[in-house]
């Protein structure tokens, strides 16, 4: 009962906070829109960093709201790996999603692009130099995204408010 209840007042607090911008939760039209979007955008010689970012973020959104389960991150980087992420963090990743799997403690305790094990919302996004766009939550957190574009942008690493960094942490020994 009283997950029931939590649940409706975490879906009344998401429409009150969200009213008229659903952008943030594609329905499958406009999600087909942002992939021939983001497609044409990688395209061009010249790519806007922030709304490949935003992109990116609108794409991978590891939280169904209002259900129990999750968007798992191995799925996303099996479907869209190649076009958001360098090999060598993809490969980082999916390394330590299957030591995760074998059952052991690895280097991830949170969602890497989220810094966060909770349900957090992206609020904003903004270009801090030619190869980073900071990246805001509705939490008050920050992280700063690394990108290489020598070929066609893509994310090469997290920075984390305390200086960390996700390739880092995904090379650390246990």
């Amino acid at each position: 009962m009283l997950t029931d209840i939590k649940k409706i007042l975490y879906i009344i607090f998401l429409t009150f906070f969200c009213f008229g911008c659903d952008s943030k939760y594609p329905t499958q039209e406009s999600k087909a829109k942002s992939d021939s979007v983001s497609k044409e955008s990688r395209s061009q010689k010249k790519v806007d960093l922030v709304s490949f970012v935003l992109n990116f973020y609108k794409i991978y959104f590891p939280y169904n709201l209002g259900q129990d389960s999750e968007n798992k991150l191995s799925d996303f980087l099996s479907k869209n790996g190649d076009e958001f992420l360098t090999n060598n963090l993809k490969s980082l990743i999916l390394d330590d999603i299957k030591c995760t799997e074998e059952g052991y403690v690895c280097n991830l305790d949170m969602d890497p692009f989220y810094n966060s094990q909770d349900k957090i919302i992206l609020s904003n996004a903004l270009k801090e130099s030619d190869r980073s766009v900071d990246v805001l939550f509705d939490n008050k957190s920050k992280l700063k995204i690394l990108l290489d574009c020598s070929d066609k942008c893509l994310i090469s690493n997290v920075i984390y408010p305390d200086g960390s960094n996700l390739e880092e942490k995904l090379k650390q020994k246990n």
